[in-house]
């Protein structure tokens, strides 16, 4: 592969590969072709396609129409699993390309990755006709990009591409022509699902266990199994082992601090996007409530307060303000973090037995 100069034969390669071998090929060709200058239009090319591809599937229709929803219960509940289940695997390989990317990329190369995470989460957002609790599904596909990309900027401190990937990237806005909203504010944890019913925790055991749904259904059934309170992050924590390849106390102490990230800076946005649309800084909440929220519940510290403590010790010098995060103003990210805290608190207690 490293020897192949000819960018048509590689995507070519790569759109010709098996399913199941592809989101390693574009680990491997991003790895190899990302820290060299004469190959950035060919990895811009690939990726493009990459995105291209997986956006064929997500803004399907006929994936997404009310037949998912149909037959008996069973049938609902296995069908929406399904398409939940493919609609990750249409972003997995670039999924596997963003993480090398978010590492390693500079400001001068994200861009291929920044356009695909705002075509992939303006597709989960945008407004598409049919039933609402289907075409949301496409979430998981948004959900996973943009925690994916969080959990390599956090692992590795690279705050300017958390800023780059994350923090900067808008889509428009369904319901306020000319209005943008950012990314983090687009989409989030509890998007891809209604929360009050059981299909979440559902997928996310069917994900992580290869067991059909209707048993893990009879499972819940027969009290064998309880209901999950965070599902999606759960099933993200588990099916981004692979693409990181930690060590299990590695991977969830960085997939936390990812996860707090992603909140606080989630919650910059929604304030920054009321200021900007003229909403109610009332309702301005961050998306981004994950397991930290029950896991961690019992801390004598919160990992909010550490990075309170962090802010506070390090002043304008905090590493993330020295990227640009929060408009690099100490006050801003101060009141995102006592924002944050305040909801992430109502929700740890309330997980609290």
């Amino acid at each position: 592969m490293g020897a192949n100069d000819n960018a048509a034969t590689t995507r070519a390669f790569v759109e010709e590969s098996q399913s199941q071998e592809r989101p390693e090929l574009l680990r491997i060709l991003t790895k190899e072709m990302i820290v060299n200058p004469a190959k950035q239009i060919e990895l811009d090319d690939l990726i493009t396609q990459e995105v291209r591809s997986a956006l064929e599937i997500l803004n399907d229709k006929g994936r997404h129409s009310s037949q998912v929803g149909s037959g008996t219960n069973e049938d609902q509940i296995r069908n929406l699993v399904k398409l939940a289940n493919e609609d990750w695997e249409a972003v997995r390989p670039f999924c596997y390309s963003l993480a090398v990317a978010a590492r390693w990329g500079t400001r001068d190369s994200l861009s291929p990755w920044v356009a695909g995470i705002k075509s992939i989460v303006s597709a989960a957002h945008k407004h598409h006709d049919g039933y609402e609790a289907i075409n949301n599904i496409r979430h998981i596909a948004a959900v996973a990009v943009l925690a994916v990309a969080a959990l390599a900027c956090s692992a590795h401190s690279k705050w300017e591409n958390f800023k780059i990937l994350l923090a900067d990237p808008s889509v428009p806005e369904n319901y306020h022509v000319g209005s943008s909203i950012g990314v983090l504010d687009a989409t989030g944890y509890w998007k891809p699902f209604d929360t009050s019913s059981l299909l979440p925790t559902i997928f996310m055991y069917a994900e992580t266990t290869g067991d059909d749904p209707i048993e893990i259904l009879r499972k819940y059934d027969d009290r064998k199994i309880g209901k999950l309170y965070t599902p999606i992050p759960d099933w993200l924590h588990s099916v981004m082992k692979p693409i990181f390849k930690w060590s299990e106390e590695e991977h969830t102490q960085n997939y936390h601090r990812s996860e707090i990230m992603l909140g606080v800076v989630g919650q910059d946005i929604a304030i920054q996007d009321a200021l900007m649309n003229g909403h109610n800084l009332e309702y301005a909440r961050s998306n981004w409530f994950g397991r930290c929220t029950w896991v961690l519940r019992h801390a004598s510290k919160s990992p909010i307060e550490q990075m309170k403590s962090e802010l506070l010790r390090d002043g304008s010098s905090w590493a993330p303000l020295q990227a640009g995060l929060f408009g690099g103003n100490m006050d801003r990210a101060s009141k995102a973090i006592d924002s944050y805290n305040n909801d992430y608190h109502q929700l740890s207690r309330s997980r609290a037995f």
